[in-house]
């Protein structure tokens, strides 16, 4: 019944509540275009500075190792889950036991 209710409520709101959404996505897009359209001017009118360019540069290098090394981590990790069906631990006391006297 509780179900009933809410499914009620929510398909009488849901057309306001998508018309709110949508205006205030497209108010935020208008805000970020505006602001895209004065940086391209500015970096047009005054150039990238040396240091501007190193600083970008330095992010995107530190960026791909940081991608790279996760990579890494997770496919090590990944191998390990898949390499053996027993854990390292019966792995490693099974060669330390020694064979039974006869």
């Amino acid at each position: 019944m509780q179900d009933e209710h809410f499914l009620r409520d929510w398909n009488a709101g849901h057309v306001r509540f998508s018309a709110d959404l949508d205006d205030a996505l497209r108010a935020r897009a208008r805000r970020l275009h505006r602001y895209g359209a004065d940086w391209g001017v500015f970096q047009r009118r005054c150039g990238e500075s040396p240091l501007a360019r190193k600083a970008r540069l330095t992010g995107r290098a530190f960026l791909g190792g940081l991608t790279a090394g996760t990579v890494l981590a997770v496919l090590l990790l990944v191998m390990a889950a898949v390499a053996g069906p027993e854990t390292s631990h019966a792995a490693s006391t099974a060669c330390l036991t020694p064979p039974p006297l006869a």
